[in-house]
């Protein structure tokens, strides 16, 4: 199963936050960089999606 990375903060606009699919590469980044908020959705003990959190 593939985890949906999804929000402007981590990757691209952050003006459109539910615009820009990611990459984990791209979440990884975001997280070194500083306080990034996310929601994750966890289904059978993996990360199913990790949304940016308002």
């Amino acid at each position: 199963m593939d985890t949906e990375i999804i929000g402007g903060d981590i990757c691209g606009d952050p003006e459109t936050p539910e615009a820009e699919k990611c990459t984990p590469d791209d979440l990884d980044a975001a997280a070194k960089n500083g306080n990034l908020n996310v929601e994750v959705t966890i289904k059978k003990g993996s990360a199913e999606r990790v949304h940016q959190a308002s």
